[in-house]
C-alpha cells in the first residue's frame, strides 16, 4: 500500500467481489479523464492534486462523487453495481476508512487501462 505524499491527496477506488454484476467493468474518470477501471474484486489509487475533483463512472447510467482533496489526506471511494435496464449501473460512494481498509485487504490491484501493467 502506498503512503500519502505530503503535496498530494491519496484517493483509493475499490469494488468488492460480488456475483451481482461481476462481468461488468467501468472506467473511473477524474474531471472527465480516465484514471483507472474497476471490476469486481479490484482496487486502484490516485495521487491527486489538492482541490476539487469530480469522480465519475458510466455504463447506461452515470454515478458521481465530489471530493475537495487536501494534501496529505487519504480518501476512499467505493464502487458497486446496481441493476439497470440493459446493463448494470455503476454506483460510487465515499467510504469510511475502517470499512475501506477491511475491504482493500481482500482485493486485487487493478491493471491501469491501456498499459497492461499495475
Amino acid at each position: 500500500m502506498p503512503t500519502v505524499q505530503p503535496d498530494k491527496g491519496l484517493v483509493y477506488f475499490y469494488r468488492e467481489s460480488s456475483f451481482k454484476g461481476a462481468g461488468i467493468q467501468y472506467d473511473i474518470r477524474d474531471n472527465g479523464s480516465v484514471i483507472g477501471a474497476l471490476q469486481s474484486g479490484t482496487y486502484f489509487y490516485e495521487n491527486a492534486t489538492p482541490g476539487p475533483h469530480t469522480y465519475s463512472a458510466k455504463t447506461e447510467a452515470t454515478s458521481e462523487v465530489s471530493l475537495n482533496v487536501e494534501a496529505g489526506k487519504t480518501y476512499y471511494v467505493k464502487g458497486s453495481i446496481t441493476f439497470g435496464f440493459v446493463a448494470g449501473h455503476p454506483k460510487l460512494e465515499i467510504a469510511n476508512e475502517a470499512d475501506a481498509q477491511a475491504a482493500l485487504s481482500k482485493l486485487d490491484y487493478a491493471v491501469k487501462p491501456g498499459t497492461g501493467v499495475n
